[in-house]
């Protein structure tokens, strides 16, 4: 059976008044269509407004894990446009003015660390959650962590045990392929580490390349992205984030919109994030 996790990336601590209308909204629509999901908090964001989170803490509709302290990219990456006409360049919002060849560099193990330790303890501390398993690294990368093995090591010893790593293609840039499926590091020495790959678009780079006013084009994408979910079978990791969400949408139309299509379709589950976890595991999910 194919499988669709919401997840919300948390993350826009720079602007105070953006997480306590997004939680409003995202709440109201998960609540009232009893569909799963999992917030990925920075934790700045739950420093600024632990208050709006709270009452999400403990209710099962909602899976609390983190995205790390404040949203550096774990591991370097590029996105490379060379190749790529430059009319075609021009057209995309985010690729205009810069070069090319874009690189993104990473942390070092110490700051990876303090990064994913700081938000365990504010999860701790804010919001009463002991038990973090759940991260989605800042930015995802292409092939996700399956080349950097000491992330990996590190993060299993910080108690991690499931990540949405992989999230871009070869260039990069998006969508992800949705033939990239879950795995566990087994490769690594990890057989109970999962990736969750997040497939097709991210929803800021289809906003940023297709029109933010562009909220029945991007239902419109999302509905051909699932068409291709249902026929394979497959196990898609929604992402879209919290300022993304409501920015031109305040109301959260066009996520509503594409929960009610998705709870039409026949042969479709609805995880969270740390749900899937345990039936990968308990399955021994390996591909």
């Amino acid at each position: 059976m194919a499988k669709i996790l919401f997840g919300y990336d948390t993350e826009r601590f720079e602007e105070p008044s953006v997480t306590p209308h997004f939680l409003s909204k995202v709440s109201q629509i998960h609540r009232e269509y009893q569909v799963p999901c999992t917030l990925f908090l920075v934790g700045k964001v739950i420093e600024a407004a632990a208050d709006d989170i709270k009452p999400l803490v403990g209710d099962p509709l909602f899976d609390l894990q983190q995205h790390s302290y404040s949203h550096k990219p774990f591991k370097s990456y590029v996105i490379d446009f060379r190749g790529v006409p430059d009319e075609e360049i021009q057209n995309l919002e985010w690729l205009r003015g810069r070069p090319k060849v874009v690189v993104h560099r990473g942390l070092s193990l110490e700051e990876i660390e303090e990064q994913v330790t700081k938000t365990q303890e504010c999860l701790r501390s804010y919001l009463g959650i002991e038990d973090n398993r759940g991260l989605t690294c800042p930015f995802a990368y292409y092939q996700g962590l399956l080349d950097r093995p000491e992330i990996t090591d590190l993060l299993y010893d910080l108690g991690i045990r499931f990540v949405r790593s992989w999230g871009r293609d070869s260039r990069g840039w998006n969508p992800t392929p949705f033939d990239v499926q879950p795995f566990f590091y087994t490769a690594h020495g990890h057989d109970d580490m999962l990736e969750i790959p997040i497939q097709g678009w991210h929803d800021t780079l289809w906003k940023a390349q297709h029109g933010w006013t562009n909220v029945g084009g991007y239902v419109a994408m999302l509905k051909g992205a699932l068409d291709e979910v249902l026929e394979h079978d497959y196990t898609w990791s929604f992402l879209a984030h919290d300022w993304s969400s409501i920015r031109e949408d305040p109301e959260m139309s066009g996520i509503r919109a594409f929960i009610e299509h998705a709870l039409e379709q026949d042969g479709l589950d609805f995880l969270s994030h740390s749900d899937f976890y345990e039936q990968a595991l308990a399955e021994g999910q390996t591909e």
